[in-house]
């Protein structure tokens, strides 16, 4: 019985110690790139429900956010196309003319929020710049992840080259 009670003081504490840790959670969403058959890159952009329903929060035309509702979905698309930017390279090779990509969609699955982009890649262009100011609104400790996948061009499959945002970030190049 001691054994058995030990075990279960030890599971307690195990408990508490999580509990504070998951109160804390960095505000944190993920980007994954991918380029499609049609010549468009399809972009998904994965977010905990919780981050979204708190950026809604902060939509005076939103009473209580609710991720399920088409409308707060489209309403959460429209914040993610503001705060993710594509820009084709300038002739100098830093930033230039923006790319606008379309909304495709959203939709919840679970603890997490999907929305989805599509941009018409231009032929000519081998490396992109991104900037994503994502959550950037919930505080100093965000952090937004680029995953970019792409053909390596040797056979050997794809490649993946990615991109971390936080509240010092500017703008990123990423060749392909």
């Amino acid at each position: 019985m001691r054994i058995v009670s030990g075990f279960f003081l030890v599971l307690i504490a195990i408990a508490g110690l999580t509990g504070p840790a998951a109160a804390h959670r960095q505000p944190t969403t993920e980007t994954t790139i991918a380029p499609l058959d049609d010549g468009t890159l399809g972009i998904t952009h994965r977010f905990h429900t919780h981050d979204v329903i708190r950026i809604l929060l902060a939509d005076p035309d939103i009473g209580q956010p609710d991720p399920t509702d088409l409308e707060h979905q489209a309403r959460f698309a429209l914040y993610v196309a503001e705060h993710f930017e594509i820009a084709r390279p300038g002739e100098d090779g830093l930033q230039g003319q923006p790319l606008k990509a379309g909304i495709l969609g959203a939709e919840m699955a679970g603890d997490y929020f999907f929305v989805y982009q599509e941009l018409l890649l231009p032929a000519e262009v081998d490396a992109l710049w991104f900037r994503s100011t994502l959550l950037s609104e919930l505080g100093e400790q965000w952090n937004s992840r680029l995953n970019i996948e792409t053909d390596s061009g040797n056979g050997d499959g794809e490649t993946i080259r990615s991109a971390s945002f936080s509240s010092r970030s500017k703008w990123e190049k990423i060749e392909y």
